[in-house]
């Protein structure tokens, strides 16, 4: 079993308002099993999460089922082939539960909604490796279902517009590409890219890419750690945002 507690506090001095009480505590208790036939290794867990939330005076309650199978088939030394499918849930996030106004618009409300349930995550992925003398080529493909969707909701009532958030749809996601690794004696370089579609209920699918790549350089008691992650268009149910800059770099040097 594993799981975790949250415990927050916010209080937005510059309002008139109570500080937001927020808890959460996730349980998963789960059982799983491993083992191979000749080439073919797999994999399952099974078992059921607990999602308990209180978001000031509202409780709620959650019983989630949460899987996790994978079948691993090893042609040679050089190649396998990789199918999974995974179960998962997310809870709502502090902001999306806090029923606090956050907007400073007289003709504008911003809050949350804190009888919001979790979002269910169905994923299915398949890779395939290539590998020799160092050199990975991993082509993949995924799918993604997220049902009970968490999305922004707007409406007028008596000339102020609320905006907040419900659970409602659905979402998909297709992506399609791979990386590109290869292994030193002093360390690794990876490059990765991915096309992308996302559909929201009533709507077409959107397309956006990704691309990424990394190095790691080992000497003696260094290690120095190169990240970058880019991609073009980031999508919600009414709006996106285009990125002209990576959305996340990170440069490390450690000593040890």
């Amino acid at each position: 079993s594993e799981g975790y507690f949250i415990n927050d506090r916010i209080h937005e001095v510059s309002s008139n308002y109570p500080p937001f009480l927020h808890k959460e505590w996730n349980e998963y208790l789960y059982a799983g099993f491993s083992s191979s036939l000749k080439k073919l290794y797999y994999m399952a867990s099974v078992g059921m999460e607990g999602i308990w939330l209180k978001a000031d005076d509202a409780t709620n309650h959650y019983f989630k089922p949460r899987t996790s199978v994978s079948l691993t088939y090893s042609m040679n030394d050089n190649n396998s082939l990789q199918l999974s499918y995974t179960l998962t849930n997310t809870a709502p996030s502090v902001h999306n539960l806090n029923p606090y106004n956050v907007s400073t618009d007289s003709l504008i409300i911003s809050r949350g909604n804190p009888y919001l349930k979790p979002m269910q995550n169905h994923e299915m992925d398949l890779s395939y490796t290539f590998n020799t003398k160092g050199l990975y080529l991993t082509p993949a493909a995924s799918y993604q279902i997220s049902k009970d969707l968490i999305e922004d909701y707007g409406y007028t009532d008596k000339g102020i517009f609320i905006n907040t958030f419900r659970n409602s749809g659905t979402f998909r996601r297709y992506t399609v590409g791979g990386n590109i690794n290869y292994r030193f004696k002093w360390g690794d370089i990876n490059f990765g890219a991915d096309h992308a579609g996302s559909k929201y209920d009533g709507k077409n699918y959107k397309n956006s890419i990704t691309l990424s790549a990394s190095l790691t350089a080992r000497y003696k008691k260094w290690t120095y750690y190169m990240y970058s992650y880019y991609t073009n268009y980031d999508y919600s149910a009414m709006s996106y945002t285009r990125n002209y800059t990576p959305s996340y770099s990170l440069i490390q040097l450690t000593y040890n």
